[in-house]
């Protein structure tokens, strides 16, 4: 590991030059294809897609039209088709749109670890391609290129078929414009007559009070799991266009990217349903509006190709959404809606691709304001990866090729005895209430309690051998009324603003750094994770009542609320990558480990090592976890290490826990706010990992004539469900408490007798 080689570096840095030419494809203005005065009644304006159930796709033959003589050889469509994902988001969040293109019989590509356009992939051997843009303008993924664009001239002018997917939300901010700038130059170059808008639409979910707060029991359709933090709280419903369905169908969408047009040629397949909307500037001011609904989801007919522009979620928020405020409980149609919204676009968009027709509709005249919405493509953007225009993917050596892992079949855990888990979090309560609280829970027959507590008291029993009296009691209350009780603490907590400098930051791929301790900071898991964890572990030994700890793995310091595959470049994580690789190329390995932070995720992608970095981190992580909770079972057998995150999670450092915690007879527990659990846990265990879910609700959001459909909606194919937070209820009059109290039972006296 320290017998580096300098004169190796040559070699690899020359190796990584045979990849840098620029494409050269000069831009050019294509025009845009005009159609009839449309039907006064838009639906009849010639194709009307009324079934809202799985695809069914006719082949209607070969695309006509002349070549651009500018591009070559105009390419037959072929029902193949390519996903591009700028944040390299793990599949399950792609199954949607995977199952759609299956019903419809059409190939589906999608290289999760390699994100860039390749000049095979423009050649005719995709006859679609599917461009998502990154994770959004707080921590942006700019592997989107200028060479992109040239790219992607090429591809429309011999006639493919491209479609766009928006962004979450895009505010109009320096970090987020490089994405909002290239393709909004795409479409200047090819119309001039759309453009994705800087700003963002705001739903309006849940009203504020004025203090800016989000207002307590909603009964209103949109009514979402989310946590107590006003600043995820958002959501908002769209319908389609009557250019697009006959009938208004209401979907759920989360935030998203306003698009601004004028031009009678652009059919708008989507648009905003609700009044509200936020125009956020540079300054930082918003500047609200309730004018006309915005499109969000438009396509453009060019001569010989098609542009179709959609929201990210449309396609990936009905199994998988990184923000934890999108999935619906008391209308689980919504994603039932969304999910029927995304293949009448992708119905749009290969019919399209097909027969080189778009059915012509109202037009789309919509403007933002100009005095609220700067132009972003003006700002100086972040660092792009170095320019290098590939001939084909590469591929990696043969021995950084991963075994699949075979599914496992898990058990139920062996400390519950029903079918379905009910738990409760909140803070750890006084004595007095904590009594008080578990009468409560046995009357409503709910089965525990989690007490989030300061991690400084389980560092300060592994300082002083004793632990707090108020623990020991919190124990003895749940063992006197046959509860279980579990603390709960944060991987990424308080104690790291006490040496940050100490545990170091987290690193992404593009130079981002995130104050908080890095996934496998050595001084941190040394310091605080593993006496923190075997503290807790001693506790359980002393106190019957208290069974475990769940460890919450969520990252409130980053926009994204999470730790990401790509938090992997801080050097106590890059090491492990670089000791993987030395155990099979010893120069490789040597320079790495002498690589500059900006260059790393760049070098792992020309070489096709960064799915086998995630691999050896993931399997890192794994051991390390592995081996703290066999210490923690020697401890006491009994121990159980219970998991929490805002949503169910796919990159290594998660996958890491899953593998080291979980075992087929005693399989992890993942507590989150994720209601679409089935298609996500499903595919982990698929993929290997022992895990089983259980769904968590805010109940105080909820009035409580809503609470029994929402958890049992919210419990639908998970183990069981958890509440937060217990101190939201403290505040209610009795009346409004019983009430509380009173569902809960019968939920739990129903999910008895399933």
């Amino acid at each position: 590991m320290n017998n580096h080689q300098p004169s190796k570096m040559p070699r690899l840095y020359l190796t990584l030059l045979l990849f840098g030419c620029l494409a050269c494809t000069p831009g050019r203005r294509h025009a845009v294809v005009a159609f009839d005065t449309p039907s006064q009644v838009a639906g009849d304006a010639g194709l009307s897609i009324k079934d809202l159930g799985h695809l069914s796709i006719v082949d209607s033959g070969l695309l006509g039209g002349a070549a651009d003589a500018n591009y070559g050889v105009s390419f037959q469509w072929n029902r193949r088709v390519l996903l591009l994902d700028m944040s390299l988001s793990s599949p399950t969040g792609w199954t949607q749109l995977s199952e759609s293109f299956r019903e419809a019989d059409v190939d589906f590509t999608y290289r999760h670890h390699f994100p860039y356009l390749t000049t095979e992939d423009i050649d005719g051997r995709y006859g679609g391609i599917i461009l998502s843009l990154g994770s959004g303008p707080e921590y942006p993924d700019p592997h989107l290129r200028d060479e992109t664009f040239a790219q992607l001239q090429t591809f429309l002018g011999r006639g493919g078929s491209l479609m766009v997917l928006t962004t979450h939300a895009w505010q109009d901010s320096l970090k987020g414009s490089n994405d909002r700038a290239i393709i909004n130059g795409l479409l200047d170059a090819h119309s001039g007559q759309v453009r994705i808008d800087a700003n963002t639409i705001v739903g309006q979910l849940y009203g504020t009070d004025s203090s800016g707060s989000p207002a307590l029991h909603t009964s209103l359709p949109w009514a979402y799991v989310t946590p107590s933090d006003p600043a995820r709280a958002g959501a908002i419903g769209f319908v389609p266009h009557p250019d697009l369905e006959q009938r208004e169908t209401t979907f759920a969408l989360g935030l998203a990217a306003s698009l601004s047009c004028e031009a009678a040629s652009i059919r708008i397949l989507a648009e905003s349903h609700m009044d509200t909307e936020s125009w956020t500037t540079l300054s930082g001011d918003s500047v609200p509006s309730t004018s006309q609904n915005r499109p969000i989801a438009v396509q453009l007919k060019l001569i010989n190709g098609q542009i179709l522009l959609a929201p990210r979620s449309i396609f990936n928020l009905p199994f998988h959404s990184a923000r934890d405020s999108m999935q619906p409980v008391l209308e689980p149609s919504l994603t039932s809606g969304t999910k029927a919204a995304s293949e009448s676009v992708l119905s749009a968009w290969l019919t399209t691709a097909q027969t080189k027709e778009i059915v012509s509709g109202a037009g789309c005249f919509v403007r933002a304001p100009s005095d609220t919405v700067t132009r972003s493509e003006n700002e100086p953007r972040p660092r792009q990866d170095t320019q290098r225009t590939q001939d084909a993917p590469p591929e990696p050596p043969a021995w950084a090729s991963i075994a699949a892992q075979q599914p496992v079949e898990v058990a139920a855990p062996n400390w519950v005895a029903t079918e379905k888990i009910r738990l409760v979090s909140g803070g750890l309560p006084t004595d007095g209430a904590l009594y008080e609280y578990f009468e409560r829970a046995q009357l409503a027959k709910m089965q525990g309690y989690i007490a989030d507590i300061n991690p400084s008291i389980l560092l300060m029993h592994a300082d002083s051998g004793q632990h707090s009296q108020r623990l020991l009691k919190f124990g003895e209350a749940a063992v006197e009324r046959q509860q279980l009780a579990f603390v709960s603490a944060r991987f990424a907590n308080d104690l790291y603003d006490q040496q940050p400098a100490l545990y170091g930051q987290i690193v992404g791929p593009h130079s981002q750094y995130v104050m908080a301790p890095p996934p496998l900071s050595k001084q941190w898991w040394q310091n605080v994770i593993r006496p923190m964890v075997l503290s807790a572990a001693e506790l359980s030994a002393l106190s019957p009542g208290i069974r475990g700890l769940v460890l919450d793995l969520s990252l409130d310091r980053s926009p994204t609320g999470h730790y990401e595959n790509n938090h992997a470049f801080d050097d106590d994580t890059w090491s492990y990558v670089v000791e993987a690789i030395e155990a099979h190329d010893q120069s490789v390995a040597d320079a790495l480990g002498q690589l500059p932070v900006a260059d790393r995720m760049n070098t792992l992608l020309a070489l096709d090592l960064l799915a086998f970095a995630y691999d050896s981190l993931e399997k890192e992580t794994a051991r390390q976890v592995r081996e703290l909770l066999d210490d923690c079972r020697a401890i006491d057998p009994t121990f159980e290490l219970l998991l929490k995150s805002s949503s169910v999670q796919h990159s290594w450092f998660y996958r890491g826990f899953y593998r080291g915690v979980g075992r087929p007879e005693r399989p992890v527990v993942l507590l989150s706010y994720t209601c679409c659990q089935p298609k996500a846990l499903t595919d982990l265990r698929q993929w290997g990992y022992s895990i089983i879910g259980l769904s968590g609700l805010v109940a105080r959001r909820i009035q409580p004539t809503d609470i029994q459909a929402a958890l049992l909606n919210a419990v639908t194919g998970s183990r069981g469900y958890w509440i937060a937070q217990y101190e939201d209820f403290t505040s209610d009059n009795q009346t409004v408490l019983d009430l509380y109290w009173s569902a809960l039972l019968r939920v739990n006296s129903e999910l008895d007798h399933r």
